[in-house]
């Protein structure tokens, strides 16, 4: 028999609604309509705690995990971390968790209008994050579809994924910037580290273009016209990534994952790459 009482929208969660409103009116926003799988529990003086409670495919629930979701005052910016590391690492870039403890919903997750649509597709980033930290607690392993590369590399594979869709090149770019073959990354090996440009100027660009009598482009013509080129992009992704590793070498690994590029750079003192899928729901 049911509970009458279970009919009930409980009250704490109404009253604190009103009070996130004095804290922060996103906040306010983002927490009017929460998802079923959220419960808010508290208001805080740095934001607004909740636990999830989100069931699998398999039927099987995934751990709870008790957040707070925070808005940086200088850019307005919604922010959402485990309120104390009880299940999560403190930090790991392999599980898209930032050095200060923040979740990486996606690049640029967290600056958004705050429309119904907005918030209910933020939501679903978090819940898609969640989902992704039980698969990755139980393999020590991350769903290759499921990220992007990490600092800058993140904005310049966004950028060579729209040039290389313009292009007709989508599927040579994953093919590289994932799996490293096809023609677009052996071009990327062909670039020179200090100038940053094709070698053998007079073979014809991996780019593809054609000038105005269909003729394909030369390396050096891409050049002059200053045209992106997809395989000079993956080289700078490349630089980026490793670069990003490097200048967290310092940081300790939190050893949940079964490989880990900052592990490798910590024993082997050289930058170390790993290849993944951009992120189709939400990245840093």
């Amino acid at each position: 028999m049911t509970n009458q009482l279970d009919l009930i929208a409980p009250e704490p969660t109404v009253l604190s609604i009103v009070e996130i409103s004095k804290k922060s009116e996103n906040l306010a926003l983002i927490f009017k309509c929460p998802p079923p799988w959220v419960q808010i529990k508290s208001v805080e003086h740095n934001g607004v705690c909740f636990t999830t409670n989100i069931v699998r495919a398999d039927g099987e629930t995934c751990r709870p995990i008790e957040c707070i979701a925070f808005e940086k005052r200088f850019n307005g910016t919604i922010f959402v971390k485990e309120r104390s590391t009880n299940y999560l690492p403190a930090f790991c870039p392999e599980r898209h968790i930032n050095d200060d403890g923040t979740f990486c919903l996606g690049l640029r997750a967290g600056e958004f209008e705050l429309t119904s649509d907005s918030i209910a597709r933020w939501w679903d980033k978090l819940k898609v994050f969640l989902y992704l930290q039980e698969t990755a607690h139980i393999s020590g392993k991350w769903n290759s579809k499921a990220a992007m590369r990490h600092g800058k590399a993140a904005d310049l594979q966004l950028i060579g994924e729209a040039i290389s869709l313009q292009l007709g090149l989508e599927h040579e770019f994953n093919q590289a910037l994932h799996f490293s073959k096809g023609i677009l990354h052996y071009a990327k090996l062909c670039v020179r580290k200090k100038s940053g440009l094709l070698v053998n100027g007079r073979m014809e660009c991996p780019c593809g273009r054609k000038n105005k009598r269909g003729r394909h482009l030369l390396r050096v013509e891409c050049r002059k016209k200053a045209l992106d080129c997809p395989a000079k992009l993956l080289a700078e992704i490349e630089v980026e990534e490793q670069a990003f590793w490097q200048s967290h070498k310092a940081k300790k690994c939190c050893g949940t994952m079964e490989s880990c590029p900052l592990k490798d750079v910590q024993e082997h003192q050289t930058p170390i790459v790993t290849f993944t899928a951009p992120l189709s729901s939400p990245h840093p």
